[in-house]
């Protein structure tokens, strides 16, 4: 009995001390131990993040927009070019049609009066120098008819000249003027080269008709 007792009591400390013992106030790192293999804590280990995978992830769309902006470009290109092409060239290119120009009536009258006046002064100095007297001497005859023909060519030249000092002449004169121009250097010229008077018919023709169409518009 006192073996017994005393091995209870033994015992008695023993669980005291096996379940009253104290405990830490820190816990002990890891996890508890598995079951069955005391001692051996399983070591912590790191949260597991997830990611999707490349195959799960929204296709990009920049290779389709640049391959339609490199089409885009390629027709542009293509016709820029057939454009270029098929437009002709300068030298091809019919000229601009020249605007008529637009005069005041001041500018018309004013024209009309400087042109009168220079058939006028035209008219006065072929009268002059193609009625003079020839006489018996050879050398004033030749004198005579040089002078004639110098100034019904020169009348000639210098309505031309006048003309195309004065752009806002009215039509009608401006065309009468003309024709009495190119007759009278006309008959000059067939004077110079001793043609017949009738191979210069047609230019005196001419210079007359012109002659009365230039008074009846310069009254």
């Amino acid at each position: 009995m006192a073996a017994l007792r005393g091995a209870t009591q033994l015992n008695s400390r023993i669980g005291d001390q096996r379940y009253h013992s104290p405990m830490p106030d820190t816990p002990s790192p890891g996890f508890p131990p598995v079951p069955g293999q005391p001692g051996l804590p399983i070591p912590p280990t790191a949260p597991v993040s997830w990611h999707p995978t490349r195959a799960l992830r929204r296709p990009s769309r920049w290779p389709m927009l640049i391959a339609i902006a490199s089409l885009c470009g390629t027709v542009v290109a293509v016709g820029i070019a057939l454009a270029a092409w098929l437009r002709p060239g300068p030298e091809n290119r019919p000229p601009p049609a020249p605007h008529a120009p637009v005069f005041t009536d001041e500018q018309i009258a004013g024209a009309k009066s400087t042109m009168c006046a220079a058939y006028a002064t035209v008219h006065r100095a072929v009268g002059v120098n193609t009625s003079r007297n020839e006489g018996n001497d050879p050398t004033s005859t030749l004198a005579v008819l040089a002078n004639a023909r110098l100034a019904i060519y020169g009348g000639g030249g210098y309505l031309f000249t006048k003309l195309a000092e004065e752009p806002a002449t009215p039509p009608s004169l401006a065309s009468a003027i003309r024709t009495l121009a190119n007759a009278y250097q006309d008959v000059a010229i067939g004077y110079m080269a001793d043609l017949q008077k009738t191979d210069l018919d047609a230019s005196l023709r001419a210079a007359d008709n012109a002659t009365i169409s230039i008074e009846q518009q310069c009254k």
